[in-house]
């Protein structure tokens, strides 16, 4: 680097320069305090759902219908479900699932279960757990949410999904004769 002088020997300082430093320094700053914060180092990155699910359960008011990859409705089930994980428009720590509403998303409502064989990372802009099962409670409360959950149990707080990305997953199962506008 080429250090320029004034005329009297002093240094010429360029404002410009240390001005981008100062601007890059504050957004690594920001980025690692953040990949920290969230323990995801890929949080810039699109949400990723990649891991076909092993099954898919769709509960229609009590009856309990299993999808696997040999069903015709898996591939775009399946594919609805990703595309409303990928475009998750929120995080709310707030909401969560009792014991009875769960207990209702089973047997009173529509709702659709994904299972994954593998915890599968969402890379999301907020800190969740890496699931192995999704809740997506079509009917009833809590529309438009999705619930993460491990083998055991569904953790506290839900993803806001985009309504059109929900009408879509409604769509799929209307075609399976499953009556979801309630």
């Amino acid at each position: 680097m080429v250090k320029k002088y004034h005329d009297d020997g002093r240094l010429k300082t360029n404002l410009l320069s240390g001005l981008v430093v100062t601007v890059l320094t504050i957004l690594f700053i920001g980025y690692i305090f953040t990949s920290l914060l969230l323990g995801n180092f890929l949080w810039v990155l699109p949400a990723q759902v990649d891991v076909p699910p092993q099954r898919i359960i769709v509960y229609a008011a009590g009856t309990r219908y299993e999808l696997g990859p040999d069903d015709p409705a898996y591939e775009p089930l399946a594919q609805a479900v990703a595309d409303a994980l990928r475009s998750s428009r929120g995080f709310s720590e707030t909401t969560g699932l009792s014991a009875v509403s769960l207990q209702e998303a089973y047997e009173r409502f529509v709702t659709v279960e994904v299972w994954y064989p593998e915890p599968i990372r969402l890379n999301l802009r907020f800190k969740t757990i890496d699931p192995t099962r999704v809740l997506i409670p079509i009917s009833g409360r809590h529309q438009n949410a999705a619930f993460l959950g491990t083998y055991d149990e569904y953790t506290a707080g839900a993803l806001w999904l985009p309504s059109e990305k929900v009408e879509r997953i409604r769509a799929i199962l209307r075609t399976l004769g499953i009556q979801v506008d309630s």
